[in-house]
């Protein structure tokens, strides 16, 4: 399991990638925007071939090899074009090995081929359009964006169309305030980390609520404006608690 911190290298929230028994294995990376460079890495994800995928803040993904963090290839520059960047926030890899990253100053999100070739940009009605933040995608390959800027999630097919939102800025139960990072929970249920809420909030597809865990706090089952969620094989979610470091 690996996390981007919000640092200069690739490591887990709590120091590192880790296995099962939670134990330090290694951090990848320097501080630089040469081939392999990182500037403030924001997330990561595996792709197909078992690299990593770096959201990294020289507004470029970079693909790195996860045994040792050699650099394998990169695309994307700063701009507002197609297959340029500005704000690079969270990605994931669809079944089809197209990586899909949220490109939030830019307010859209993007798909590119496992090569890095720009093949569409995903793209909210008007009145909905924001500055995503966090992506998955569920077992259809449907893409499931949370935009903080406008409290929402947003549902995507796998070829990039607008289907269905739901959330909205309130701190009741399926209320957002300044969403993150998303997942899915094995149950295909999703997992959005509701930030400016303290919580992680579990919603069904549709936005129906489920549950929520977490307050505002540095205790047990606290959080301070977390960040980043994600589930192991046997369950286990694992959530960035950023202002509890």
């Amino acid at each position: 399991m690996w996390r981007a911190a919000f640092r200069k290298h690739v490591t887990f929230p709590w120091g590192g990638c880790v296995g099962t028994n939670a134990t330090f294995v290694q951090h990848l990376g320097a501080h630089g925007s040469s081939d392999g460079g990182l500037e403030m890495p924001v997330a990561v994800c595996v792709d197909h071939s078992g690299n990593l995928v770096v959201s990294d803040g020289n507004q470029r993904v970079q693909v790195l090899r996860s045994a040792d963090g050699t650099f394998v290839r990169k695309f994307g520059s700063r701009g507002t074009l197609p297959g340029q960047f500005e704000g690079l926030r969270g990605l994931c890899v669809n079944s089809a090995g197209n990586i899909i990253v949220a490109d939030s100053w830019n307010k859209r999100v993007q798909m590119f081929s496992s090569d890095g070739a720009f093949l569409c940009a995903l793209d909210s009605p008007a009145h909905l359009r924001g500055a995503p933040y966090g992506v998955c995608v569920d077992e259809r390959d449907n893409v499931i964006v949370t935009f903080s800027s406008n409290h929402t999630v947003q549902v995507f097919s796998s070829d990039g169309v607008f289907q269905r939102t739901f959330g909205r800025a309130g701190v009741a139960p399926g209320e957002l305030m300044y969403p993150a990072g998303v997942c899915m929970a094995r149950d295909g249920s999703l997992l959005v980390v509701d930030n400016n809420n303290h919580r992680v909030q579990q919603l069904l597809s549709d936005g129906t609520f489920v549950r929520a865990f977490g307050s505002l706090g540095s205790g047990v089952s606290q959080f301070e404006n977390p960040c980043g969620v994600c589930v192991d094989g046997a369950g286990h979610i694992f959530v960035a608690d950023q202002c509890n470091n």
